[in-house]
């Protein structure tokens, strides 16, 4: 998970338009102005997120949403604010909706406590994460115990060690890996991954001497 900027006008402008629109809960946007919900979301993903999963940044699908990092249960008065809006996959398995569907009960304490999670619009968790190279997210060597604690919470609300983004990371390694016994640089290599996602990873994977 990495750092999503967010520009201050665009916070104030969707802000200060769904305040004059009055809306009385979520569905009278999402559903109501569902081409306004649709170009906020699209906007959001490519300008805002490079078409990645703000949690994951595995490439989107087609398949996607506005997600609220601080779930409108709890944070009712952060509905409709843009700072709170994430685009993410409809995936179960990882990410947004299991974060809101199956990470267990999820408290204020959750984005609030010592052991909050990382948020992607204001933290970037990628100077707190390392990998192995069976594809495994892990806190970094040498963090510090309550660092670590976020960091493990966080990969658990979000199930960011599913199976399949594993599979996936390492298999983006072992590329890299290949790569550069090739003799690419790291800048050839960036480029012969166009489509790949997972800056993360691959920034980490590009600071390692080659595997033997």
């Amino acid at each position: 998970m990495r750092q999503i900027a967010k520009k201050p006008e665009d916070i104030k402008q969707f802000n200060d338009w769904a305040k004059s629109r009055k809306f009385k809960g979520w569905t009278d946007f999402s559903v109501g102005q569902k081409s306004a919900y649709e170009k906020t979301r699209d906007y959001i993903a490519a300008n805002e997120q490079a078409h990645l999963s703000a949690y994951t940044e595995k490439p989107l699908g087609d398949r996607v949403h506005i997600d609220h990092f601080r779930k409108r249960n709890l944070y009712p008065a952060l509905t409709f604010d843009y700072s709170n809006f994430l685009v993410d996959d409809l995936n179960d398995n990882y990410g947004a909706c299991y974060k809101d569907n199956h990470a267990g009960e999820i408290t204020k304490a959750t984005f609030e406590g010592d052991e909050r999670i990382f948020c992607p619009v204001s933290e970037n968790m990628a100077d707190f994460i390392e990998f192995t190279i069976d594809g495994k997210m892990k806190p970094k060597t040498g963090l510090s115990a309550k660092e670590t604690k976020r960091v493990n919470e966080t990969i658990r609300v979000l199930n960011l060690n599913h199976k399949t983004l594993k599979v996936r990371r390492a298999s983006i390694i072992q590329e890299i890996n290949s790569y550069r016994m090739g003799g690419l640089s790291s800048d050839e290599i960036r480029h012969s991954l166009p489509n790949t996602g997972f800056p993360t990873l691959v920034n980490w994977a590009l600071s390692l001497p080659p595997l033997p």
